[in-house]
């Protein structure tokens, strides 16, 4: 059985949605409009130049270049689990604020590691880069969590508090929506699987 965003958290389900369809749509378009330019103004240059097959080469570079820069490959490769954390690391690191220009400004980020065991003994990583607003996050070793294809936060089983799968915000236990993101927070009991 696989694991699929409830019905009622529908603009959750809708946003995961229009992630794939811009991922997919930004690289199809970028695909096609690079053919038509290699074809009307670059392919005699590629072909006398470098040889036919490094223009193919070039061709499927240029095309696919959004697909990675809209980060496309993590939403193929990821995939719905839940399981039992082992371990939960949090680090730090210092990086450049853009990473365009050689600027000195630096920023700190914040990171939680997650190491998660699912059912069939596979295990599993999350990294989540935390936001000042929130620079922990309520899981521990032990606790149950369920990851969604698309949502960059686990759902945590069995807790006083919601994590917004969406913005990783800590929402009340009774709460139907983020009080940060206003998206729909997904309820998980323990029973569940």
């Amino acid at each position: 059985m696989s694991i699929r965003i409830p019905k009622k958290n529908g603009d959750l389900r809708r946003v995961v949605s229009e992630k794939i369809i811009r991922v997919a749509a930004a690289t199809l378009g970028t695909a096609a409009v690079v053919s038509i330019l290699e074809v009307l103004f670059v392919y005699d240059y590629f072909l006398n130049s470098l040889g036919k097959v490094n223009a193919i080469v070039i061709w499927i570079i240029l095309s696919v270049l959004p697909f990675f820069i809209l980060k496309g490959h993590r939403l193929l490769l990821d995939s719905s689990w839940d399981g039992k954390v082992i371990a939960v690391d949090y680090t730090a690191r210092v990086e450049p604020i853009t990473k365009v220009n050689a600027s000195r400004i630096m920023k700190r980020t914040h990171l939680c590691e997650i190491y998660a065991e699912t059912d069939g003994g596979a295990v599993k990583q999350l990294t989540l880069k935390l936001e000042d607003a929130s620079l922990t996050l309520p899981v521990s070793v032990g606790d149950r969590i369920r990851h969604y294809r698309g949502l960059e936060y686990p759902v945590i089983f069995d807790k006083p508090i919601q994590i917004c799968p969406f913005c990783g915000y800590d929402n009340p236990i009774d709460a139907e929506e983020c009080m940060i993101c206003h998206h729909s927070v997904i309820k998980l009991e323990e029973t569940e699987k």
